[in-house]
């Protein structure tokens, strides 16, 4: 009922329906596991269905409907997306460029335009009808986040030729050392396992060094 008042009075009847205003924001949700993170690269589609009997929205003007997402700390929107004219019972869909955004770790929706009514024709006011919107981000890179970062693992190797007038091809080494230092650069802790896997101890097992690295 919060979407027309002059039509909120006239629940369950088939009356010409006059134009309206549309002034909506949601209620904030959470964005999982994130705090801020500044993006790089990604997309936002969003999607509006009009379940109402008469269209939304205009071509321009104060009418137009525009929806934003919104940070709830301080009410800036960090997306936008104007939408066309969208008839009684019809989706429209818009995308957004998210390069360069400020993603919050919350979110809410505005949707701010009007209705022009049903142009003096009587239409049925259902009660159970609504303006669903729903967002959808896609393909986001981030260059920097406040966010929580799930237990994950990586593998790489690679190799090292000897030089040519080392001339072995199999040796045991009586003695000896080898100096492996290794740096976390990132705000997690982690744990580094080193491997060289064609140098065996006498129980056949590669020789390995772990790090932990805070």
């Amino acid at each position: 009922s919060s979407v027309s008042r002059p039509a909120s009075q006239r629940w369950s009847q088939t009356v010409p329906v006059p134009p309206f205003p549309l002034i909506q924001t949601s209620d904030p949700e959470d964005i999982e596991d994130v705090e801020s993170a500044t993006l790089s690269a990604g997309t936002l589609v969003v999607t509006v269905h009009n379940g109402l009997a008469v269209p939304i929205g205009a071509d321009s003007g104060p009418d137009q409907l525009v929806l934003e997402l919104v940070d709830p700390a301080t009410d800036d929107a960090f997306a936008t997306v104007v939408f066309d004219v969208i008839g009684p019972l019809a989706d429209a869909s818009r995308t957004a460029d998210l390069a360069g955004a400020n993603l919050p770790g919350a979110a809410s929706v505005r949707l701010v335009g009007g209705s022009p009514g049903s142009g003096g024709l009587p239409v049925l006011v259902d009660a159970e009808t609504s303006i669903t919107v729903r967002a959808d981000f896609q393909g986001l890179e981030v260059t920097q986040a406040v966010a929580v970062v799930p237990a994950q693992s990586f593998t790489s190797s690679f190799s090292t030729e000897l030089p040519d007038d080392y001339g072995v091809l199999e040796a045991v080494i009586e003695g000896g050392g080898t100096t492996v230092s290794a740096a976390n650069e990132m705000s997690i802790p982690c744990q580094a396992v080193i491997t060289w896997p064609d140098v065996v101890d006498l129980d056949d097992q590669p020789l390995t060094v772990t790090f932990d690295l805070a």
